[in-house]
């Protein structure tokens, strides 16, 4: 079939089909096909149609409807260009290498929302382009970094962030504007310190580390060779005294006697073969009779505390009990300590070097505690301290003695030390028992070679028994650092040898003396915390600076730096005090957190802040006083003494102002002593009779004219000089002999007033010396004149400044009242003002022995990070040693721990943070928790007195020890394992039911790694 046909034959069967296909049925048109599809697809185009204009919003949603018609402008061709602007917020993040306040160097990133102003798109486009924000942005933001960084130390970049932003965010914005930028947002995303600065550090540090050392070897070598000539002068001396002695009195002879006599009945003793001898050659006879051994003193054999007599006579005991109580207190540059040895206990309780104020009431409370018979001090203390310990003996009957200063070295004090038995000789076990031996004496050693053991141990090498005491030094106390105390202590141990030779002519010197314990000395109202708590706890942190060539130190991030704000001298050095010794007093310590609660008022934000700023313009007072007294103050003392009398009276009416004041203890005190008419007489008369302007260009204190006429009279005289120093010339020459003088002259001199001048006669240079006449003062002399002062020449202006001094200082113990107190106000604003920022609350102080805490926080941890999780604690102080155990209850007086700690918390921080929070409670500051009480048990204080405690013994932790961080030296002999001992045994040989004792990575320094 060819193409042909199969066409033809496809047509016809298309031309059925369309005929209604084969067979005889009806046709339908082909019309009607077409419309049917017509009508089909006009139906589904209109359904696709009315579906693209609808849209749905589901439930929660929002949507914006963007038409077309609403952008589209219209434009002249060829005229017109359109320049689109893409005004929404782009982030961009600029990084900065900058330099600090203190010289470091500081990566910091700032990240920015920038948008253009739509007003302004077209001067945009005609000062910048398109491209605006690339052009400006990172050249501005550059600038606004390196300004307000250097304003800032490395420090306060961490401690200060919120402010460090704030400023950026402002001078950024501001300088934006100028471009028609403006910024959205501005924020501190990164900041990292350069590697420089570290290199740096680590530098000082081993240099200061190598310098040490040098001297300590040095001091090494030269105490040794102290130590031999000493050693030499006391076996000479040792000689001469037993010489001397057996001469005079054979009782010596007998002791030795004695000696030998005991040394072989141990060796018969001992002995498995029984001998009965009785013989003058082994020395076993004793010629005295009964009653003289019964009358015979006790003898205590080469430090065994035991004697040969099982009972002590009461004259004996009675002579132990009366025996004095010797202080030995100094106080130098501000810092007291002292020592004093308890005879009835044969310890030395010590206290360490701390603040002194200069009312000296911490030297008070010491002497009030201790109540010493005798006070020895260092003829190199300060006077008033001489006098105040003067005062307290004559007033108890005592006895103070001014020794010499060499006897309070602090390396002289460190070597008596280290020279008791206490320390340089290790404690020797006793051997078992021998059962074999059959002997009923108890009194006598059983090892036949135990005489010779005490012998070699007591005869040790001096170096190892030295070496040995430094080591365990630290396991009683840590009083390396503290220069005074251990000047103190070597004093003490002098007087007390060198009372004891004249008393028992016993010539062991400072080994012989009996002291079998050391102990800090706890003062009643006051915590006791030790220099490694203090580092440990980050309470002081002093940074060195960046430059090896400077010794200038400042305060880093620690808690002291973030809760100072002080704004005077005299409070900065109250806080200190307060840090260095918290309160242990309820009172006290609720009377702090009532004030802090009264200034965090949100209604008395403003007035804290106007106290602040008041007091910002006080200066040291106390110095100006002492200046005055001297007769040297200068025109800035009297405008410091003008001001603090005027910011007196008006932080007087800001504490007016203040609501729910009137409970307040500080402000209820400021007020009584704030006197307004002494004050504003004060500053009336000083006023009134200064002159500020005249002063300040003569640079010395200038009387106002009109206040005295004698003074105005001699200015006026003053401006014609010349002609009246010669009507005086002639006045004075008439009223001398003629053959004193050929000439004579009055001349002046600002410093020194007028004086009468005159020729140098030959006869005045030999021995005899100038020729004075009645009524003159020799001033000075030159090679050719003399210069004399008569009667008729004063300085008028001098009297007047002297008379408004005197009469200043009447009101001196008020000023000086005034000033104690806002320097207290200064610490609790300061308080507050922390409080306020970090968002600290008010802990609620009880009597009862727990701690517990909602939510705490580390102060300083929380600065550092960007997410802190509190945590809770919950601890109950038992009621400690010697309690009789039927009064002790196991609901209230067992020491058990609750602590609910955050996985992500670390141990060490989890323990500092408890510590801080009870550290800042009893500062009078309000604590990083959401809740705390704190406190101790009720019947602690009952139970204690029971036992032979004092019954008014603080209601708060007295202690804190530590065992967190080591500090190495090498000038220390101890292994930084032995550190650890050292801290540990300290903390459990003087902790009590009220101490806190933290202990954490102990042994560390055993582990190969060192971490």
């Amino acid at each position: 079939m060819n193409s042909q046909d199969a066409w033809r034959r496809l047509s016809q069967q298309l031309q059925r089909a369309s005929s209604g296909g084969g067979g005889g049925g009806p046709r339908m048109p082909v019309k009607g096909f077409f419309t049917g599809t017509g009508l089909l697809l006009a139906l589904i185009g209109g359904g696709v149609a009315l579906n693209a204009s609808l849209f749905n919003v589901d439930g929660g949603h929002r949507a914006i409807k963007y038409t077309r018609l609403h952008g589209v402008k219209d434009e002249i061709p060829w005229f017109e260009t359109p320049i689109v602007y893409d005004i929404r917020a782009k982030p961009r993040s600029i990084a900065s290498l900058t330099g600090t306040k203190d010289l470091q160097m500081v990566n910091i990133t700032c990240r920015v929302l920038s948008r253009p102003n739509i007003s302004a798109l077209p001067s945009i486009y005609r000062e910048l382009g398109t491209d605006y924000d690339e052009r400006v942005l990172p050249s501005i933001v550059n600038e606004v970094l390196k300004s307000v960084v250097a304003q800032f130390n490395a420090s306060q970049i961490i401690t200060q962030r919120e402010q460090v932003s704030r400023l950026v965010r402002e001078n950024l914005t501001r300088r934006a504007l100028r471009f028609n930028i403006v910024l959205d947002d501005v924020s501190i995303t990164h900041v990292a310190f350069s590697p420089e600065f570290t290199h740096a550090v680590e530098a000082k540090q081993v240099a200061q580390q190598t310098a040490l050392r040098a001297a300590f070897l040095v001091d090494q070598a030269i105490q040794e060779k102290q130590s031999i000539i000493v050693r030499a002068q006391g076996e000479a001396r040792s000689a001469e005294l037993i010489g001397e002695a057996v001469r005079q009195n054979k009782g010596f002879l007998q002791l030795r006697r004695l000696e030998a006599a005991r040394d072989i009945a141990t060796l018969l003793a001992a002995s498995d073969n029984r001998v009965m001898l009785d013989s003058q050659s082994l020395l076993l006879n004793d010629p005295e009779d009964t009653d003289t051994v019964q009358s015979r003193k006790r003898v205590r054999w080469e430090g065994n505390l035991e004697s040969t007599e099982e009972e002590e006579s009461p004259e004996d005991s009675s002579s132990a009990a009366t025996e004095k109580i010797c202080l030995a207190a100094t106080c130098q540059f501000g810092r007291v300590a002292c020592a004093y040895y308890d005879p009835l206990k044969c310890a030395v309780l010590f206290f360490e070097d701390a603040p002194e104020n200069g009312h000296f009431d911490l030297t008070r409370a010491l002497l009030d505690q201790s109540s010493p018979d005798v006070v020895i001090t260092s003829s190199k203390a300060d006077d008033n301290f001489m006098d105040v310990c003067r005062d307290h003996m004559d007033g108890s009957g005592g006895t103070f003695q001014i020794r010499p200063h060499k006897d309070f070295l602090p390396l002289r004090g460190r070597d008596r030390l280290l020279s008791l038995r206490l320390l340089s000789e290790l404690p020797v076990d006793q051997e078992p028992q021998d059962s074999n031996s059959g002997s009923d004496s108890v009194t006598e050693p059983r090892n036949a070679y135990e005489f010779m053991r005490r012998r070699r141990e007591t005869g040790n090498d001096p170096l190892m028994q030295k070496w040995n005491a430094s080591v365990r030094l630290a396991n009683y106390a840590s009083v390396e650092t503290s220069p005074l105390c251990l000047g103190a202590i070597g004093a003490l141990l002098e007087y007390l040898a060198r009372a004891r030779a004249v008393a028992e002519l016993d010539d062991e010197g400072i080994g012989g003396l009996e002291v079998r314990n050391l102990e800090p000395l706890p003062l009643l109202d006051v915590m006791q915390i030790n220099a490694d708590a203090l580092f440990s706890l980050q309470v002081f942190e002093d940074e060195h600076h960046a430059s090896i060539h400077s010794d200038k130190t400042k305060e880093g991030l620690s808690l002291f730096g973030i809760l100072n704000a002080t704004k005077t001298r005299l409070g900065r050095s109250l806080m200190r005090e307060w840090f260095l010794r918290p309160s242990l007093s309820l009172s006290v310590i609720k009377n702090r957190h009532d004030a802090v609660e009264c200034f965090i008022r949100p209604d008395n934000a403003t007035t804290a802040m106007s106290m602040h700023g008041h007091l910002q313009g006080m200066k040291n007072i106390p110095k100006i006083l002492v200046s005055m007294k001297a007769g040297k103050a200068k025109v800035s003392d009297w405008q410091g003494l003008v001001k603090f009398a005027y910011h007196s009276l008006l932080l007087r009416d800001s504490l007016a102002e203040l609501n729910h004041g009137a409970g307040v203890e500080v402000v209820r005190k400021l007020l009584q002593a704030l006197d307004v008419a002494s004050f504003r007489e004060i500053a009336k008369t000083v006023n009134g009779t200064i002159d500020w302007e005249e002063s300040t260009n003569a640079a010395r204190v200038c009387v106002r004219p009109h206040v005295d006429d004698e003074l105005d009279n001699l200015k006026h005289i003053y401006h014609g000089i010349d002609s009246v120093l010669s009507k005086v010339a002639m006045q004075v020459s008439a009223t001398i002999p003629a053959d004193y003088a050929s000439s004579l002259n009055v001349v002046y001199f600002p410093q020194l007033g007028f004086l009468v001048c005159v020729p140098m006669q030959e006869e005045w240079q030999g021995e005899s010396g100038v020729e004075v006449l009645d009524g003159w003062t020799f001033q000075f002399s030159s090679d050719s004149h003399v210069y004399f002062k008569s009667q008729e020449m004063r300085d008028r202006e001098i009297e007047i400044v002297q008379a408004l001094q005197e009469s200043l200082l009447e009101y001196a113990e008020d000023i000086a009242r005034v000033c104690d107190i806002c320097a207290e106000l200064d610490c609790l604003l300061s308080f507050a003002a922390a409080s306020r920022s970090y968002d600290y609350r008010r802990p609620h102080m009880t009597e009862r022995n727990v701690i517990d805490i909602k939510q705490g926080r580390h102060p300083l941890q929380e600065l550092v990070v960007d997410t802190f999780v509190p945590n809770d604690a919950f601890i109950v102080g038992g009621a400690g040693l010697g309690i009789p155990l039927e009064d002790i209850s196991d609901d209230e007086d067992s020491s058990n721990e609750s602590t609910h700690r955050s996985k992500n918390s670390v141990v060490s921080v989890y323990l500092k943070q408890i510590a801080l929070i009870q550290y800042m409670a009893q500062i009078g500051c309000f604590v990083p928790a959401e809740s705390a009480t704190l406190g101790i048990v009720d019947k602690s204080s009952v139970l204690i007195s029971r036992s032979g405690y004092e019954a008014h013994s603080p209601p708060f932790v007295s202690q804190v020890f530590t065992r967190i961080q080591t500090r190495e030296s090498v000038s220390r002999v101890q292994s930084a394992f032995m550190i650890d001992l050292n801290q540990v045994s300290l903390a459990l040989r003087n902790a009590t039911a009220r101490s806190l004792v933290l202990l954490d990575e102990f042994g560390k320094g055993t582990l190969p790694t060192g971490s």
